[in-house]
């Protein structure tokens, strides 16, 4: 599209509607351009384009690779690539790799030798991918080649250079030493000898550098260090003392220098021991000190001291400098010269310069203050030197007034300071250059952009800054303006160390002397990155959109403001017949739909009622109003008309005809499973996430009391969940959709209808979801199964009362056994205190005794032998034993007839079976006492979840029937055990057994073979009953004439229900 702003507009308006279908009309519409843009890129491609088929045959051969190789297309078509370009001595290796890339799925990249067809043998870095077809098998490979010999070669000679150079320098004398951060690098023997070290290894072991400088070094060492990695001046070549591994100091000679190692700077040294040399200056100058000291011909001061800061002999320069005569001072302490606010430190300094045997400013240009005889300050330069004759220390200061100096440099730096900030805070890169080009000065900015600092931008380096794709056009763009004198001016690139680019625009201007001839150049570089990247910006987004509008399925249609055809897809071409002659004319959309019914595209008598709707449609500019046209051949196209600001209009329009049909057929579908519902003998219910109604057939309806209408959209749980159930119910919702809890999918639950009557649904649920899997809703059908549940509950009544009813039938056949029970105890109690009131009675007597007659002593002696006292002392307390003894075994005959005569306890507990069998003997044992023998073979039972009365009634019963099977002697045996989980009880007699043909048949309510008052026929029933309620089994085992065997089988842990909410919880 020409116009931008259109572009823009359309972008905005239809990326959201038509980026679904951009996927498959790039795979349908867009393949045979992307094939032609590929083979466009691989005619111009550097790189050799060489595709074969799964032999080796070669297919395809673009320019690069006739470049590179030699061999026309025509040659290379059709040839074996092993035979056109690789070395003899190398086919066979070759061969199996070319097999395995045809038979595996990813490429792979390798470099090998190949022969060019001039007979050259070059170096190729290659990459590889399998070709594929439609079905996705491989028919070839297509590979990409670059001629890599000149790197390759150019790598080899920098491998070469770099071990020479290791070389010489591992067998140099003086000490070699490469450090970043005090890091230690590289070090060579001759430094490892110089420092005292056993070898290299050892000096690169060490954490930094600075342990091999003297403590007191290190401070003016790392301030060095620290000027030349900022790039700025130091001296390359000074002196300092180190420290070798065993301690002593030497004094070395370093010369220090930047460097880039391994792609990153670093402080390259050279040292040489200079001690020995070092001394023998010393004592040189110590027999020359004096007459330097002394010279009158020198114009700077000169002035020595002894070690007690006494001057002595000193030159005329230096009265001239201070106002003093020579007598005047000599003999006189140098503090008169210094400034009162330096003596105390010049003290301090002065004393430590004598105690330390050296001079640590030696050699140093120091700058001070001079205290002048008129008591003026003034700035002094001076270097100070240290010397001995014979037991004697001496120092000499060189001092020269810097005043004018000072001066002029003050001056300078106010004009270079307002330069240089000026420069640095400018908005662009600042850089001047000499006349050939070298870089002279660049500003903080242009060091910012090129990621270097001034000293590495100096001469040539700044050109490293540049991108390597833009170098040569930059350093020809510069030449030519270099030569003509013109203004150079470039769009380029600077790509730093850490690999960020900027976009600049670079101006300079040519500077001349006086003569006119070019001195060199200034210029600014202005970084424009953002621009580039907006105007990149720009055009991939009229690529996409051109893109997306062509490829869409949609019909599109821009008009200007007077609707004129300004913009159309070749969908609108396509759908309507128009050629593109006509439509480039742009026509007015009246004119396009006047022309298309007389082309009876649309009924020609509908042409004005067309446009007249068209127009309207146009000028309400309403995307939300659907545009519904029938064709002529009973194709439908809808669409809708939009607004583009500042252009015109928009027309967007589909074809429909599919749906439009499959949508009737969908209501045709819809009707009919309505109809389904509406004759369904179930309740049908349908709810969205949010628990509203979506679908309700009518039985449904019937038994909420709601119209289809009144309940479509409502809330169910509002309108028939009870409310005291509501909020549990959306609790238990919101866990579904949360994932939290499974939905249920079969639920009892009670719902409220509009006239307040409670029912009971069973509901059976299904959750539906969407495309994405999410839960979107569910649906139910339901029963009314309020009617059944009652019944129910009453059958269980009914039941429990039958239950209840057999066991006082069973404690019935046992009325006679326990009442003799109950007794005997009672009638020796009864004796027991019949005999006890007897003596109580003497006892009495005996008390009337000791009170009445003055406490005769003969009466009462004789009372005590006449009632036997001792004898009532020790058969008293016997007789209130078996009392107390016979008493507590009625207690315990009552307790358990009382729990087991009670009705059922509905509460499941844990409970120890062995202590219920015990009890149930109890109540039992009369019963059976005298005709059967009980024997009880307990193993280790754990205590089991169960209705202990229950149960109790169960063994009851066993015993009961084993002890009237058994008509003369017999035993009875209870044995328990575990097995598989399981507690198991067994109730074995010998009886008379259980006749076969009946066998079967004794677990049926009211069978009995006993006779009439001897049973009821529901012990065997209500104890199988019981067994079942506990998950258990009873089971029989019986031969006639030998006995039977019941036996229990019970679970230690009652059956756990599924985790879910109560079901008066769920949704329904």
């Amino acid at each position: 599209i020409a116009d931008p702003e259109i572009s823009t507009s359309l972008l905005q308006i239809f990326s959201e509607r038509v980026a679904a279908e951009m996927a498959r009309i790039q795979a349908e519409s867009g393949l045979q351009e992307s094939q032609q843009r590929l083979a466009a890129h691989i005619e111009k491609t550097p790189l050799a384009s060489v595709n074969m088929d799964r032999e080796g045959g070669i297919t395809d051969w673009n320019p690069a690779a006739e470049r590179i190789f030699g061999f026309s297309r025509e040659e290379a078509v059709g040839t074996s690539v092993l035979d056109l370009i690789i070395p003899k001595e190398l086919r066979e290796l070759v061969r199996p790799v070319l097999r395995q890339l045809v038979e595996r799925r990813g490429g792979f990249n390798n470099t090998n030798e190949n022969v060019t067809k001039d007979g050259r043998t070059i170096l190729c870095e290659w990459y590889n991918t399998p070709l594929l077809d439609a079905e996705g098998a491989v028919v070839g490979v297509a590979s990409l080649a670059q001629d890599i010999t000149e790197r390759a070669q150019a790598e080899a000679q920098l491998r070469e250079s770099e071990q020479r150079f290791r070389n010489l320098i591992a067998g140099s004398l003086q000490g070699t030493f490469i450090h970043r951060d005090w890091k230690p690098l590289f070090a060579n023997e001759a430094c490892a000898r110089i420092l005292g070290y056993d070898g290299v290894d050892e000096i690169l072991s060490l954490e930094s550098a600075t342990e091999f400088i003297a403590p007191y070094e290190r401070e003016r060492l790392q301030r060095i260090r620290d000027r030349r990695m900022r790039g700025e001046p130091v001296p390359e070549r000074y002196e300092f003392d180190a420290q070798r591994k065993d301690g002593s100091i030497i004094t070395v000679e370093n010369t220090a220098r930047r460097v880039v190692w391994e792609g990153e700077p670093a402080i390259q040294t050279v040292m040489i021991d200079v001690t020995a040399r070092r001394r023998a200056v010393e004592d040189l100058r110590v027999s020359e000190s004096r007459f330097r000291a002394v010279t009158e011909s020198a114009s700077d001061a000169i002035i020595s001291v002894d070690e007690n800061g006494t001057v002595v002999p000193w030159n005329k320069a230096a009265g001239v400098m201070f106002g003093y005569a020579a007598p005047d001072l000599v003999g006189q302490q140098l503090e008169r010269l210094i400034p009162e606010m330096y003596r105390e430190r010049h003290r301090e300094a002065f004393s430590r310069a004598v105690a330390e045997s050296r001079l640590g400013s030696a050699g140093k240009m120091l700058e001070f203050q001079g205290l002048h005889r008129d008591h003026h300050l003034f700035p002094l330069e001076l270097s100070m030197a240290r010397w001995e004759a014979g037991s004697h220390t001496y120092f000499t200061a060189i001092l020269r007034d810097v005043t004018e100096r000072k001066e002029a440099e003050s001056a300078f730096q106010e004009l270079y300071g307002r330069y240089r900030t000026l420069a640095n805070q400018a908005p662009v890169g600042i850089f001047q250059t000499d006349a050939e080009g070298g870089c002279l000065y660049v500003n903080e900015r242009w060091c910012e952009y090129a990621g270097m600092s001034l000293e590495e931008a100096r001469g040539g380096g700044w050109s490293n800054a540049l991108h390597p794709d833009d170098r040569e056009r930059a350093a020809t763009t510069w030449n030519d303006a270099a030569r003509s004198g013109e203004p150079f001016e470039l769009e380029y690139r600077f790509q730093r160390p850490d690999g960020h680019v900027t976009w600049l625009l670079g101006r300079a201007t040519a500077l001349s002397d006086g003569m006119g001839v070019t001195t060199g150049y200034l210029g600014t570089v202005l970084d424009i990155t953002e621009r580039k990247q907006a105007e990149d910006a720009l055009v991939r987004q009229r690529t996409v959109l051109n893109s997306v509008l062509e490829h869409t399925d949609n019909v599109l249609v821009a008009l200007d403001e007077e609707y004129r055809i300004i913009y159309y897809n070749q969908h609108y071409a396509d759908l309507y017949g128009f050629d593109a002659a006509y439509l480039e004319s742009r026509p007015t959309i009246e004119h396009a739909i006047r022309r298309l019914c007389e082309q009876g595209v649309y009924p020609p008598e509908q042409v004005d009622q067309l446009v007249r709707e068209r127009m309207q449609q146009l000028h309400a500019a309403d995307p939300s109003q659907i545009i519904v046209m029938n064709m002529q051949d009973g194709r439908v196209v809808e669409g809708y008309a939009a607004r583009l600001p500042n252009i015109g209009y928009l027309l967007m329009f589909r074809e429909v005809t599919k749906r439009k049909r499959a949508v009737a057929r969908l209501r045709k579908e819809r009707d009919r499973a309505e109809r389904y519902l509406e004759v369904a003998e179930a309740m049908i219910i349908g709810l969205d996430v949010n628990g509203r109604v979506t679908l309700a057939n009518r039985l449904t309806c019937d038994v909420v009391g709601y119209t289809q209408e009144e309940l479509v959209g409502r809330d169910w749980i509002d309108t028939v969940i009870p409310e005291e159930e509501r909020e549990r119910t959306r609790d238990y919702g919101r866990a579904v959709l949360a994932g939290e809890l499974e939905y249920e999918r079969y639920v009892e639950a009670e719902l409220v209808t509009r006239q307040g009557e409670r029912r009971l649904i069973a509901w059976h649920n299904s959750v539906l979801r969407g495309d994405d899997g999410s839960m979107i809703g569910c649906l139910s059908s339901g029963q009314d199964i309020t009617d059944r549940r009652t019944a129910e509950k009453r059958l269980t009544e009914t039941r429990e009362q039958l239950v209840q009813s057999e066991k006082m039938a069973a404690l019935g056949q046992l009325d006679a056994g326990v009442a003799h029970e109950i007794n005997n105890p009672v009638g020796f109690v009864s004796f027991n205190l019949r005999t006890l009131q007897g003596y109580v009675d003497d006892l009495l007597r005996l008390v009337d005794a000791y009170e009445g007659d003055g406490g005769d002593p003969v009466g009462v002696e004789s009372l005590k032998q006449a009632i036997e006292l001792p004898f009532i002392r020790e058969d008293a307390p016997a007789l209130m034993k078996d009392c107390n003894e016979g008493l507590e075994r009625i207690q315990n005959i009552v307790a358990d007839l009382k729990g087991f005569s009670r009705a059922s306890d509905a509460k499941w507990k844990k409970a120890d079976l062995h202590a219920g069998i015990e009890s149930t003997l109890a109540v039992v044992k009369n019963e059976i006492k005298y005709h059967c023998e009980v024997i009880k073979e307990f193993g280790e039972l754990p205590e089991i979840e169960c209705m202990p009365a229950e149960l109790n009634q169960v063994i009851l019963n066993l015993l009961v029937n084993a002890g009237q099977a058994i008509e003369d002697k017999g035993t009875i045996t209870i044995r328990t055990g575990v097995e598989n989980g399981q507690v198991w009880i067994e109730v074995a007699d010998t009886g008379k057994g259980i006749p076969e043909d009946i066998r079967e048949r004794i677990f049926d309510p009211f069978f009995t073979t006993k006779p009439v008052g001897k049973g009821t026929g529901l012990g065997l029933s209500v104890s199988y009953g019981i067994i079942q309620k506990h998950n258990g089994t009873l089971e029989v085992e019986s031969k006639e004439g030998e006995g039977s065997t019941f036996r229990i089988l019970l679970p230690i842990e009652r059956a756990a229900k599924p985790e879910a909410v109560p079901d008066d919880a769920q949704l329904h």
